[in-house]
């Protein structure tokens, strides 16, 4: 590819108005760039242009943040029961000890 031809994928409108929202933001998420490669059909040397643009630019590339799912609850902790049961009670007491 050569420079007119790399001239001429900037004149763009669509990868202009990127390039320059990119460059007010500082990056660029990775999900807008491969929708961009995929709408205009971009072979390998027009990508390559387009990615030493973002790098004279100094647009950073960045990931998409994984949304972490939320950890699960913890288990409401089972209600003991409360006894006056004179046997039920030495019985609980009894089974905390080893024997």
């Amino acid at each position: 590819m050569t420079t007119i031809d790399i001239d001429h994928l900037l004149r763009n409108e669509e990868i202009q108005q990127l390039l320059e929202a990119a460059e007010q933001g500082g990056s660029l998420r990775s999900v807008e760039i491969v929708e961009l490669i995929e709408a205009h059909e971009l072979d390998a040397l027009e990508q390559d242009a387009f990615f030493r643009e973002l790098e004279q630019r100094g647009i950073e590339i960045v990931e998409e943040a994984k949304v972490e799912e939320p950890a699960p609850a913890p288990a409401a902790a089972t209600p003991q029961e409360t006894t006056t049961d004179a046997l039920q009670l030495f019985l609980r007491e009894a089974g905390r000890h080893q024997l």
